[in-house]
């Protein structure tokens, strides 16, 4: 079970749990049964997210120092973002961006 878990990167709980599951359910048991919880954010609300989010921290007012990558020297959270819009709610953790503070005149997404 710790061999399994280890490369599937879950908890040997969660091994033991699918592997009970299988054994009285069978693959049937081993389907999806949704989200653990409800969403939270419209899909207009994702998309008003993944806007800004791609307009970057400037565009909010928010001065950015940079995480740069110690192998390419160039900005480590840039490239992320798309893949992190892509495959959110997946629960990968990522490195943020130092915030400074926000500049003159800054604006928040709102309410919406």
């Amino acid at each position: 079970m710790k061999t399994v878990a280890t490369r599937l990167r879950v908890h040997e709980r969660s091994v033991t749990r699918w592997r009970k599951s299988w054994h009285e359910g069978g693959t049937q048991a081993l389907l999806s049964k949704g989200p653990v919880s409800k969403e939270k954010l419209s899909a207009q609300q994702w998309e008003r997210l993944e806007t800004g989010l791609r307009r970057g921290p400037p565009a909010w007012g928010i001065r950015r120092e940079p995480v740069l990558d110690p192998g390419t020297g160039q900005d480590a959270d840039r490239p992320a973002v798309p893949h992190r819009l892509h495959h959110r709610g997946s629960g990968q953790a990522a490195a943020s961006p130092r915030l400074v503070g926000p500049g003159p005149g800054a604006a928040g997404l709102g309410a919406g």
